[in-house]
């Protein structure tokens, strides 16, 4: 009887999780299958084809050598965003990131982000909200590049009416008056989150924001914002920059460096429509929509929609997929074996 009545009130709040979760994965795999017909309906997928065998393998290997370069340097990025990273090694951040970003190919709405939190804290010692909430501001920070691109490519081209200047003006306006407001009405804040939620929730939520508060100021800390800036750029304006002009020029589109910035800055921003795992379908409209502006060809617009997509996520999946193979069977075996011993 005990058994009975201690898992009844369980039952529904499980079920509520699951059917959640199918309504996240279902709504994001029709999300990419809009975009993802947006882009294919009117490409020749043979011709498609004919331009990738026939693209440069030379540039793609030497865009894949740089993109595991800015892998290395956005995760020691990373550790320059916390004040209490000063003892947890370059190592253990880059395993972290590796896992995260893999695990966003494969599990919807950014789900790898918390694995990456959850990851540097078990091997740090760290609280799990506090590695959590640098990965927030991480993201965060990684939002401003693309906009700054596509405001200053702007200047010199005509943008197409899904992507006005206003509108984006408009967006880093209200993302910076958050951050403002969050910052200086962070208790108001968390007083009115508590009054509405169960006390336990709460605590934990109480516990996420101070240590979110303490990541998002790091903008008055100068050693932090004097590393990590500079990281930023480089990794952003120098490294991302090249992989992209070297993709498009691997498949036969030739684009000053101007050109290449608005390219690739309203490419990244299809990241922040929810969709299915790894943006499948977003990425490939956008970069097309892009493109679009310069009077590419749409064959050649979507074979470099897809391989640049696929360059972009390949570096992180290798790594990630060989660290989470060491972390979730070698070491645990290792472990096991120890404590048999």
């Amino acid at each position: 009887m005990r058994g009975g009545k201690s898992s009844s009130p369980k039952s529904p709040s499980l079920g509520k999780l699951m059917v959640k979760k199918t309504i996240r994965i279902v709504a994001g795999l029709l999300i990419s299958l809009v975009f993802l017909w947006l882009a294919f309906r009117k490409s020749d997928l043979s011709q498609v084809w004919g331009i990738l065998k026939t693209m440069r393998i030379d540039l793609i290997i030497v865009v894949f050598v740089i993109s595991v370069l800015s892998l290395m340097l956005r995760s020691l990025r990373w550790k320059t965003l916390g004040k209490e990273y000063h003892n947890v090694s370059w190592k253990n951040c880059f395993e972290a990131t590796s896992i995260g970003l893999m695990l966003n190919n494969f599990v919807p709405f950014r789900g790898g982000d918390l694995f990456q939190g959850y990851f540097l804290a078990k091997k740090s010692g760290l609280p799990k909200s506090y590695t959590m909430a640098t990965v927030f501001l991480e993201r965060i920070i990684d939002f401003f590049p693309p906009l700054i691109m596509i405001v200053a490519g702007s200047f010199f081209v005509v943008l197409p009416e899904q992507i006005k200047l206003s509108r984006i003006f408009l967006l880093l306006f209200i993302l910076f008056a958050l951050i403002y407001l969050f910052i200086s009405q962070r208790k108001r804040f968390i007083n009115i989150i508590q009054n509405f939620m169960h006390h336990k929730h709460s605590e934990r939520i109480d516990r996420f924001l101070d240590n979110l508060a303490k990541a998002i100021l790091f903008i008055k800390d100068r050693q932090v914002i004097t590393q990590s800036v500079p990281l930023t750029l480089l990794n952003w304006f120098v490294l991302t920059s090249v992989t992209t002009f070297l993709t498009l020029k691997a498949v036969g589109i030739q684009l000053n460096f101007l050109a290449v910035f608005l390219v690739l800055g309203i490419s990244i921003m299809s990241v922040a429509i929810p969709s299915s795992p790894g943006f499948v379908g977003t990425w490939e409209f956008f970069t097309m929509l892009a493109l679009s502006i310069f009077k590419i060809d749409r064959d050649r617009a979507l074979s470099y929609a897809v391989i640049s997509h696929f360059m972009a996520l390949l570096p992180a999946t290798i790594f990630g997929l060989y660290y989470f193979y060491l972390e979730m069977f070698v070491r645990k075996e290792k472990i096991d074996i120890s404590e048999k011993a």
